[in-house]
């Protein structure tokens, strides 16, 4: 009978250190249970973060393409205006020599005029 006693309260105590142990699983799973569901929520803050990120990265990339298109815009415009000056200042450079020649020919045409003027006070003399 005693060892039926001791058998008994072996088993009692059994019974009380896998109920103890089922309560201390029980906390530990919903320990990990909500540890779970934090890091299921961070993971979906950081890919809301991702996705705001790639969008604003897109923008980045749009801006800077525009840039770039602006700038070879530019870089075309500052080829044309630099052959319109090369263009403008042959042309200036043709209408001196032209403006030369023309004084040129005035002097000639004055020195001749001048020449057939002391010719005709000469014969009218």
């Amino acid at each position: 009978m005693e060892t039926v006693r001791q058998k008994i309260e072996a088993l009692r105590r059994e019974k009380e250190d896998k109920e103890l142990l089922a309560e201390e699983l029980e906390q530990k799973l919903k320990d990990e249970r909500a540890e779970h569901q934090l890091v299921e929520d961070a993971n979906r803050s950081l890919e809301r973060q991702l996705l705001l990120l790639e969008q604003e990265l897109d923008k980045e990339r749009e801006k800077a393409d525009e840039l770039e298109r602006k700038y070879k815009d530019a870089e075309l415009e500052k080829e044309t205006l630099q052959n319109e000056l090369t263009s403008a200042r042959n042309a200036i450079n043709s209408l001196e020599g032209d403006i030369d020649n023309a004084n040129r020919e005035k002097d000639n045409w004055k020195e001749q005029f001048h020449t057939l003027e002391k010719d005709l006070e000469n014969m009218l003399d």
